[in-house]
């Protein structure tokens, strides 16, 4: 972690928008939803993407910040990184709608069922620091998961290049072909 960023005294914004994650891990939390209010135990997204100065918020509670620690992740080694997007968080909601953190643990065993026979790795049964309404895809390391998503902006990035260069090569195409012509007249 580098030296120069320092902990926000605010607390920086909680994203919870599913359209943040990376594709499959979108597709995994829809369906956790879904199935979940199916079960009857209704939930909510309360976060999925974040940046280092909220993950750097976060690290520091219980730390050199008021309150219990939360998480044992610095900034970039969490799979909820801007870079990977491959974690979400959620919470249950009890009968008014609200959010229900100290819901039994049976409600909790049964939302981290079915986010396991999705294939995501439940915050439940993390060693230690049990994360109940946590949720990530982790069928790579955290390393790899870092290249897939450089890869994936370098994908990003070069499709308008592409885009340009066969535009490009069509023009010099049309070109050559002009030439031949009026060298062949």
């Amino acid at each position: 972690m580098p030296e120069d960023i320092r902990t926000p005294e605010q607390e920086p914004r909680r994203i919870s928008d599913r359209r943040e994650l990376e594709p499959r891990t979108r597709e995994l939390c829809t369906a956790l939803l879904e199935r979940a209010e199916a079960a009857g135990i209704p939930t909510i997204l309360i976060e999925t993407v974040r940046f280092t100065p909220r993950q750097l918020w976060l690290y520091a509670q219980g730390r050199t910040r008021p309150g219990s620690i939360v998480t044992n992740a610095k900034p970039g080694e969490t799979w909820h990184d801007q870079g990977i997007r491959r974690a979400f968080d959620v919470v249950l909601l009890d009968a008014a709608g609200k959010a229900w953190w100290n819901a039994p643990a049976e409600r909790w065993e049964r939302l981290g069922a079915i986010g396991k026979s999705l294939g995501l790795t439940w915050g439940g049964d993390f060693k230690g620091l049990r994360d109940l309404g946590h949720f990530q895809l982790d069928r790579v390391t955290l390393a790899e998961a870092k290249e897939i998503a450089k890869v994936g902006e370098l994908r990003a990035a070069l499709s308008g290049v592409s885009i340009e260069l066969a535009a490009v090569t069509r023009l010099l195409n049309e070109a050559q072909e002009l030439a031949s012509l009026e060298d062949g007249a």
